[in-house]
């Protein structure tokens, strides 16, 4: 910065201790022309929600072309290296859209701390779009970074809740008409407050496309709510219809590929909303089980339960219920099924962590073994279940069959008791009693 205030260049000239409050931007910010609105200080201050905000407006000639992505991680040392908060992404506390002729960033951190708020930006080109070729991929493209800022939170009245897990980066349409060229006709911004039990969200479609669309809400396992939400393509018009069975937030995901692509290519993410359902006028029971709590608060419930053997299902990797790991965070679980059954699961770590994300399942062609790649982020106890249902059964609901107990040390300390005390007991039924309740019950 020039000392003296005429070489500075500037209208008004600003002082050092001005200059030092500036957001840290690189050439890219001024490359294509950006401005901060409501000029933010390098070091953001939440209120006492843990929010706070950026807004970069982009000037009209780029507004179409740059796309903005970002990252949030903890500040001080002893968390720099934690991508999660209690089983959730830290850049699920971050909700970006672009309204008009801005991005925004609207923040609301996990817990009190200091974080790293980046903002990476860069212009796309024709390959990075879905075209008239339907087996030409969009092609990756690399993000700069434009700007940085530190956020400092030093204390939160309320406990906030991560936004549902769907796919990274930006709320609302814009990406499908960047990507895909599809033109939002009734919801054009990223947030959607429905009125009636049942919304419908309409889109022009340039060409033929095929689509998936994903619900999503905490707690809930996806697969219970695909029954709710459907799409359908009339002429050159696409309709997400979506029915929601109980009030809370939803992420809804849109997804997309040219209609004569080959099976080969998958399906490329096109817009995503967030849906604040307040209340229904009716709640639809999920595809989840309601189990009698006090069927799981005795320790002799841990491992297989009386329904799997009915569904012929058995244990193949680890018949022991109570797992302890010391060389690996990561755990593959495998069973054999019936190619007829639906399978679900959820993964907590003592004593309230939701860490079901960290889990992914793979089933063979045939459909008769399932494996469950279970993923644990920091060493502690980990309470894995594991349900299942008939498709032909008409009740809707699954059952819980079988419950494992995963001890992860990798220093090799404190191995689990298969005589757990009463104060160990305890404890693991309050963590039982959580799951059940995340479960529906």
């Amino acid at each position: 910065m020039a000392a003296e205030p005429q070489w500075q260049l500037l209208e008004r000239p600003i002082t050092i201790e001005e200059f030092q409050q500036l957001p840290f931007v690189r050439s890219v910010f001024f490359h294509y022309g950006m401005k901060f609105m409501d000029s933010p200080r390098a070091v953001l201050r939440t209120n006492s929600k843990g929010g706070t905000e950026v807004k970069i407006r982009v000037p009209p000639e780029h507004i179409k072309d740059v796309v903005f992505h970002y990252q949030l991680r903890f500040a001080d040392k002893e968390r720099r290296q934690d991508t999660d908060y209690k089983g959730a992404k830290v850049e699920r506390f971050v909700f970006q859209t672009m309204l008009d002729d801005h991005v925004v960033y609207s923040i609301h951190v996990p817990t009190s701390g200091e974080y790293f708020l980046e903002i990476f930006a860069n212009k796309i080109d024709d390959s990075h779009r879905v075209g008239e070729d339907p087996n030409s991929p969009m092609m990756p493209f690399r993000l700069k970074c434009a700007c940085k800022f530190r956020v400092i939170c030093d204390s939160l009245q309320n406990k906030m809740h991560p936004l549902p897990c769907c796919a990274a980066g930006e709320w609302g349409p814009a990406k499908s008409i960047r990507h895909f060229d599809l033109i939002p006709v009734t919801h054009r911004v990223g947030v959607i407050s429905p009125q009636t039990d049942r919304i419908e969200i309409k889109f022009k479609i340039p060409r033929p496309l095929h689509f998936l669309a994903k619900l999503r809400k905490n707690g809930i396992d996806d697969h219970a709510l695909d029954r709710f939400v459907d799409t359908s393509v009339s002429g050159n018009e696409l309709t997400v219809s979506v029915l929601f069975p109980e009030s809370g937030q939803y992420g809804l995901d849109l997804y997309a590929r040219p209609e004569r692509a080959a099976d080969s290519q998958t399906l490329a993410h096109a817009a995503k909303y967030l849906i604040n359902m307040e209340k229904v006028s009716q709640t639809i029971e999920l595809d989840v089980t309601k189990v009698d709590a006090a069927t799981l608060m005795s320790k002799d419930k841990w491992g297989a339960l009386p329904m799997f053997e009915k569904l012929g299902m058995r244990a193949l990797s680890h018949r022991d219920a109570k797992i302890r790991t010391t060389d690996s965070n990561q755990l593959t679980i495998e069973m054999g099924i019936s190619e007829r059954l639906q399978i679900s699961y959820h993964l907590i770590r003592e004593p309230d962590e939701d860490h079901r994300e960290h889990v992914t399942v793979a089933r063979n062609e045939e459909g008769r073994k399932v494996k469950f790649f279970v993923n644990m982020l920091r060493p502690g106890n980990y309470l894995f279940a594991i349900y299942a249902k008939q498709d032909t059964d008409p009740s809707r609901k699954m059952v819980n069959v079988f419950n494992y107990m995963i001890k992860y040390s990798p220093d090799g300390s404190s191995h689990i008791n298969s005589n757990e005390t009463p104060k160990r007991d305890k404890k693991i039924r309050i963590v039982w009693q959580k799951i059940i309740n995340f479960n529906g019950g």
